[in-house]
């Protein structure tokens, strides 16, 4: 099972317009006799990446899994979602799926899988997130300083542990960056992100 859970993190781009190879549940189907004999369900409380915490337990039990191309159903994008919501309702599911996982992970003994889905969550973070709160603040033209602690604001709402990014990213500015976030300097890292965002424009 542990080879399986590798897989879905590894080929997870947490990108919901990827469904290729992914964590989603509309897309899948699931022998009921796995998920009563386990009692497996969703995490109470999670909006957003529930489906990957289910998928993730449904491996641990499960002995195989079968992939097909077919098109047998479509997913509708739409701006009402939970996906499209606010940025705080990201962080706080943000900070509840790493919680739920690293639960997951110590429950079968498997710090492997967590370090790998760590860094995966780091880069999201670091790669997604993070940047779409930096334009988000910079849209409401608060000045500068306000902007600065804005983010630094909005940074110290994620769980800390979540910003352990591998050494291979390490290298130049935005390796210079991730340190800061793992070190929790998110004063200078605002500092430097909302100053190259406003020579930008």
């Amino acid at each position: 099972p542990v080879h399986l859970i590798l897989q879905i993190i590894f080929h997870c781009p947490f990108d919901s317009s990827n469904f290729k190879f992914d964590y989603s549940n509309w897309n899948k189907l699931y022998k009921t006799e796995i998920i009563r004999q386990n009692n497996i369900s969703f995490c109470k409380g999670m909006k957003i990446w529930e489906d990957l915490l289910f998928n993730l337990n449904y491996c641990n039990y499960a002995n195989r899994v079968i992939l097909f191309d077919a098109s047998l159903y479509h997913y509708r994008v739409h701006d009402n979602s939970a996906m499209h919501n606010s940025r705080h309702l990201l962080i706080d599911q943000f900070n509840m799926l790493f919680d739920k996982f690293a639960e997951f992970s110590n429950a079968i003994k498997a710090e492997e899988v967590f370090r790998v889905f760590n860094n995966r969550m780091a880069e999201m973070s670091f790669n997604a997130l993070i940047p779409e709160i930096i334009q988000s603040i910079i849209r409401k033209k608060g000045g500068i300083i306000h902007s600065i602690h804005s983010l630094q604001t909005e940074l110290k709402k994620f769980n800390k542990e979540i910003f352990q990014f591998s050494e291979k990213k390490m290298n130049g500015l935005q390796g210079f960056k991730r340190r800061l976030l793992t070190n929790g300097n998110f004063l200078l890292f605002s500092f430097i992100c909302i100053v190259r965002s406003n020579f930008k424009k």
